[in-house]
């Protein structure tokens, strides 16, 4: 909260001679109310542009928090994930599609988010390259490149067939020349 404070001080305030404490105490008044609503509306709407996920474990279980502009936590542990950056969507949409919840098994999870993250790719913004690691109470595990692999082979399995038995079937419709 402080960094958008900052933020906001640095884009609409310094460059008139104002500090935030300053424009609400000082200007406010005096300025015409158009500049004062419009200056207000700019403060009021401006973002740090920042998200953090914090996971973790400790004696009740795992956690999940996301933590957004202007520095609210929100907690995910009942929903069992979440996701952050430009390719949010696709991922959150995978865990939904897949009907996840945190009842799952634990190769169940680990799947999914690799198939979050390979469908995320599609989003600007989101690399190729893929690391993955479990957390659980007797520490952090990098998963290895022969796990990688066969992570990589289940999604290619899950998609690559089903997509060219689609396409046929979208060629094969009867609304023109396929």
């Amino acid at each position: 909260m402080e960094q958008r404070k900052n933020r906001v001080e640095e884009l609409y305030l310094k460059p008139k001679g104002m500090t935030l404490e300053s424009f609400y105490k000082e200007y406010a008044n005096s300025l015409p109310a158009e500049i004062v609503i419009g200056t207000d509306r700019q403060i009021e709407s401006a973002e740090y542009e920042l998200e953090i996920l914090i996971v973790g474990l400790d004696s009740e279980g795992a956690h999940i928090h996301g933590v957004r502009d202007p520095g609210v936590s929100d907690c995910y542990d009942s929903l069992g994930y979440h996701a952050i950056g430009s390719g949010e969507l696709h991922a959150l949409s995978t865990f939904m599609l897949n009907n996840y919840t945190p009842k799952n098994s634990v190769n169940h999870a680990v799947y999914l988010v690799y198939e979050a993250k390979r469908n995320a790719e599609v989003s600007q913004g989101v690399g190729k390259s893929t690391d993955m690691c479990l957390i659980t109470n007797e520490g952090i595990r990098y998963l290895s490149t022969d796990e990688m692999t066969k992570l990589r082979e289940i999604y290619e399995k899950k998609t690559k067939p089903e997509r060219e038995e689609i396409s046929q079937l979208v060629k094969n419709l009867p609304f023109g020349d396929g």
